[in-house]
């Protein structure tokens, strides 16, 4: 485990190196990539070298980001992985796994940086500046560039909004605050490369036809737990390959679980290829997911976490259920989960 640092001492420290290399999570999100893309750009324009390198490219709602020219693929880029940066830093990665293979870099460079603000954050890098106050990343990479008094310009302030809304669900989740607001607020008088209303749509609206063929058989397979509290739902790797989706067609189907009335927890499993499952977990107003998700060596925010599986879904679907019935019973204890 490294140190923590201020926000300051992070301002100091990545503007010492020359060259930057900024490490996204794997299935990278808005708030991560964006936040990459914000940083990346901002420090460019203080004369440092930056790249920003991905495990496996971008979901195609993000792709307005790569005509900021700052991104790199790994399966796109031959040597990636030995070129050398004075310094590596991780954005929005909970811990040194979610870099995939490029955690190498973060190891193997002379100086490592974790900028995050999920309050499981393993604190893997040299020095770490975790705030999880922040709503995301992207509220701490601008502050991160108010502090060092570089100028935003349309390209920074849209990268910087993109990575603040999608992490709050359109300023719908819990973790906005009016911090939030007012940060927003700012990046619109400074201005956006395209209208709030386009860039929202394409956000938040805009579906594939694989993905509205999901959300049917997401609402179908879903069974419900404690008492009607849980709802869970299983998406095969067979469903996946009739269907012809991809893995961002599942981005948000969680939340369809979530929104049913009286449901507390939202268990969203997608099957994958390689004998894996990926779980995502949504909670309304009292239960901590987060505190689930580390028992299965995930991690996450209190109302929104996940974690990697590796077998079958039979085996671990009554493990996490008996998990999130324990932590219901508890909330009832306190008085909590009551009908409202």
């Amino acid at each position: 485990m490294g140190t923590d640092i201020p926000l300051k001492e992070l301002g100091q420290a990545v503007m010492q190196p020359a060259s930057l290399v900024l490490l996204p999570h794997v299935d990278p999100d808005g708030d991560t990539l964006a936040s990459c893309v914000a940083l990346a750009l901002a420090l460019e324009k203080a004369g440092k070298k930056v790249r920003v390198l991905t495990e496996n490219g971008i979901p195609r709602i993000y792709e307005l980001l790569e005509k900021t020219g700052t991104l790199l693929h790994l399966n796109q880029t031959p040597g990636a992985l030995d070129q050398q940066d004075a310094c590596a830093v991780a954005v929005d990665a909970g811990s040194l796994e979610r870099l995939g293979r490029r955690k190498i870099l973060l190891l193997g460079a002379e100086c490592s940086l974790n900028i995050d603000h999920h309050r499981t954050n393993t604190r893997f890098a040299q020095r770490n500046h975790v705030d999880i106050r922040a709503s995301s990343t992207g509220e701490i990479i601008c502050n991160l560039i108010h502090m060092l008094m570089i100028p935003l310009d349309p390209d920074i302030a849209t990268a910087l909004y993109i990575a603040i809304s999608t992490d709050t669900g359109g300023f719908r989740f819990g973790n906005t605050t009016p911090e939030t607001h007012r940060i927003a607020a700012d990046l619109l008088k400074t201005g956006l490369t395209m209208e709030i209303s386009e860039l929202s749509r394409l956000l938040f609206e805009r579906t594939t036809p694989a993905k509205t063929l999901l959300m049917g058989h997401t609402a179908g397979n879903i069974r419900f737990y404690g008492g009607g509290r849980i709802a869970l739902s299983v998406i095969t790797q067979q469903e996946m390959e009739e269907i012809g989706a991809s893995d961002e067609d599942c981005e948000g189907l969680v939340n369809i679980g979530r929104n049913i009335q009286g449901v507390e927890v939202s268990v969203f499993m997608r099957q994958r290829p390689d004998d894996t499952v990926k779980v995502n977990l949504r909670s309304n107003e009292y239960i901590d997911v987060s505190a689930v998700s580390t028992r299965f060596a995930g991690g996450g925010h209190s109302r929104a976490a996940g974690f990697t599986w590796t077998g079958d879904t039979d085996k671990l679907i009554p493990l996490l259920v008996e998990q999130l019935e324990k932590e219901l019973e508890k909330e009832l204890e306190k008085g909590l989960g009551t009908e409202q």
